[in-house]
């Protein structure tokens, strides 16, 4: 008579076969892990138009309650200045930290 296999002895299988195939597969593990001491391949330079620097200057610019414009993030107020850095709730993305030459005034 031939050996009865049960639902979770080939959910166990399949599982402990997968869990095999994703050692082997260091590639496949997570994004920007190198896995065992490997060395990173070194950043290449990205060419194009630098969109903002930070100087470490205060922007006098902007101010708290001022309402401003991110190419990505959308219309915010200013929370707090401090120096170059501003901290705005913007109306869709939540409270962030920006370099105030990525910001206009709205």
């Amino acid at each position: 008579m031939p050996k009865r296999v049960t639902p979770q002895a080939v959910s166990r299988r399949r599982f402990l076969s997968l869990a095999a195939a994703a050692a082997a597969a260091p590639a496949a593990r997570s994004f920007g892990y190198a896995g065992g001491g490997a060395r990173r391949a070194p950043r290449r330079a990205l060419e194009g138009e630098v969109l903002g620097r930070e100087s470490g200057e205060p922007d006098h610019r902007f101010s708290a309650g001022m309402r401003v414009f991110h190419q990505k993030f959308g219309n915010g107020n200013v929370i707090a200045v401090d120096g170059d850095k501003l901290k705005v709730a913007f109306d869709h993305a939540g409270e962030k930290m920006v370099i105030a030459s990525f910001l206009a005034p709205a």
